[in-house]
């Protein structure tokens, strides 16, 4: 210190320095506060220009992607006279006038290329129109009327024509960038030459605030160490995880990956990075593929989804894989969390063979026991007294309703694990449901309740399978006949929705009360209500309607109102006549 001595001021000199950075710091951050408003602003500006820019590129693109669309459909159309060609053309001629919105919308009022949209409105008017003549000249039977056409350059010219404005109008947009971008490039440099001079002059009066700047670094120092703590945490966190983890890039390349997920597929830690993740599944995914489902996921979200890993001797093992993006100020990751659900799998197969073998092995006794039971009932040991046989018709009734349980848990339980095949074919609607009405009457009177069934549409028919399918009515009549008032009616009905038929089952009950509706179709939701309870059955009978529509390739839906009633829907593919008479 002491060799800068000589360099001290005299007092009357500090106190001006004191005096002039009080009143003069706080004018020059204001004025540097509006400079680099001001430089953000221009930025701003620039950001919003280029956008602009783009989009009306795109539009442009867009526009020329539809018209060449339109013509490949035309030219597909001459050559092989197959209509699919044409959806193409008609989606084109339906989004045209929308791209052409969208193009106007991105201009700008002073952008020259306005002066040129309704001359290229007019040239796409003449390419549709060329097109939609030569679709209608095949058509018509003037195939080759139309080829020579086509052969004479006429199409090509008006292509070349709309081309060449398109062309016209991106490169008037990119002059109009380039401009912007450079006069946005000079202001920026001035904005620096002035923030240079305001920063020299701040440098000279703030010579108080080193002790503010060592504060900061203080302060800098302390945020780094916390960050340091908190990186060394997560990393400590990544690499003891059970779950595998893969850092993902955009392409679907590992990045990183914790031990579990090197010791889950077999390999080395060093060995997966820069490898496309693609590799660890046994149904391996092209690359393209991976990137296109990491961008759905940065869109909207991806589920946890299970899939077959491999492993690097190639075993296979089943995994749970969950993706999320992680996103920084200028990067996305993904992070894929792998969780091995072998053992799940081996108890899942367990308790299904566990359910099947108790079924299986309840059901010949518990059918035995109800047949006795019935004959009883019914006299064939001789007359029972009067309380024997009320408790001989309760026993029979609880049994029969334990037979029906386990049929039902074997249906399901086979429906789950992916045996049960079927076919479908053309099954007309009348005589089944007339059937089934005739095979629930009993059930019905026990009940006091009356099935109605609206007449069929002459010649419905259903693409369905007979069985399964007089199965999902028995279920949905049963299942009406059940919660119906005394003397109430449940109604069937048929109705056409455009290439599907809808059968409605619609009773008078008590409805389906809201904290229920999410779970309907659900095994066992009638556990949870007294009232279910009092009315009897599994609970099942609405889960293998869905699981049999489902295999039937409808839908099943319902309409409820509290204290109204409900209404089922099951929306099956109808069968042609065709199909039908061949059957």
């Amino acid at each position: 210190m002491k060799r800068f001595r000589h360099l001290a001021l005299p007092g009357w000199v500090m106190q001006l320095l004191l005096v002039a950075a009080i009143c003069g710091v706080p004018i020059l951050l204001v004025l540097s506060a509006r400079l680099l408003t001001a430089e953000f602003e221009q930025s701003r500006r620039l950001r919003d220009q280029v956008s602009q820019s783009f989009q009306t590129r795109v539009a442009l693109e867009r526009l020329l992607r539809l018209h060449l669309d339109l013509e490949t459909a035309q030219r597909g159309y001459m050559l092989a006279r197959d209509p699919s060609f044409l959806d193409p053309y008609a989606r084109a001629q339906t989004q045209i006038d929308q791209a052409f919105a969208n193009l106007v919308e991105s201009l700008d009022a002073d952008s020259p290329a306005t002066s040129h949209i309704e001359e290229l409105k007019a040239q796409s008017m003449r390419k549709r129109e060329f097109a939609t003549r030569m679709i209608a000249l095949s058509r018509s039977g003037h195939g080759e009327e139309a080829r020579a056409i086509v052969a004479s350059g006429e199409g090509r010219r008006i292509m070349d024509r709309f081309r060449a404005m398109v062309a016209q109008i991106d490169a008037q947009e990119s002059a109009r960038l380039e401009a912007r971008v450079a006069r946005s490039e000079q202001g920026r440099r001035q904005l620096r030459g002035r923030m240079l001079v305001l920063q020299t002059v701040l440098f000279l009066l703030l010579i108080g605030a080193a002790l503010v700047a060592v504060r900061i670094d203080l302060a800098r120092r302390r945020t780094m160490r916390a960050l340091e703590h908190a990186k060394t945490r997560q990393e400590a966190i990544f690499d003891s995880a059970q779950d595998g983890m893969l850092m993902l890039d955009t392409k679907g390349a590992i990045e990183n990956l914790n031990p579990s997920a090197a010791a889950m597929f077999g390999y080395a830690q060093r060995e997966l990075p820069g490898q496309n993740v693609g590799m660890l599944f046994k149904n391996k995914p092209d690359p393209q593929r991976v990137e296109a489902v990491l961008r759905a996921i940065q869109r909207e979200g991806g589920p946890t989804q299970e899939y077959v890993a491999c492993r690097k001797d190639e075993s296979d093992f089943p995994v749970e894989v969950s993706i999320s993006p992680v996103r920084d100020s200028d990067h996305v990751s993904y992070l894929a969390v792998i969780r091995d659900i072998t053992e799940r799998k081996q108890i899942d197969r367990m308790k299904g063979e566990f359910i099947s073998i108790v079924s299986h092995e309840l059901r010949t006794p518990l059918t035995s026991i109800a047949g006795s039971l019935g004959l009883l009932a019914g006299g064939a040991a001789g007359e029972l007294p009067e309380r024997a046989r009320r408790l001989t018709a309760i026993a029979h009734t609880n049994t029969s309703r334990l037979v029906r349980m386990v049929n039902d848990i074997l249906d399901l339980e086979k429906m789950s694990s992916g045996k049960t095949v079927i076919e479908r074919v053309p099954v007309p609607l009348a005589p089944v449901i007339e059937r089934t009405v005739q095979e629930l009457q009993a059930y019905a009177t026990d009940y006091g309740v009356t099935i109605v069934a609206d007449p069929v549409p002459p010649g419905a028919a259903v693409l369905a399978a007979e069985d399964p399918f007089a199965n999902v009515l028995t279920n949905l009549l049963g299942n009406a006949i059940k919660f119906s008032p005394m003397g109430e009616s449940v109604r069937i009905a048929v109705s056409e929705r455009g290439d599907q038929y809808r059968i409605t089952v619609s009773d008078h009950g008590p409805g389906i009360p809201e904290h229920l509706r999410g779970r309907v179709f659900e095994r066992f939701v009638q556990a949870d209500s007294s009232d279910t309870r009092q009315k009897g059955g599994s609970g099942l009978g609405l889960s293998i309607v869905a699981d049999i529509v489902r295999l039937l390739k409808g839908t099943v839906s319902f309409d409820s109102e509290l204290g109204k009633g409900t209404s089922f829907h099951v929306d099956l593919a109808r069968a042609e006549p065709m199909e039908i008479a061949a059957k």
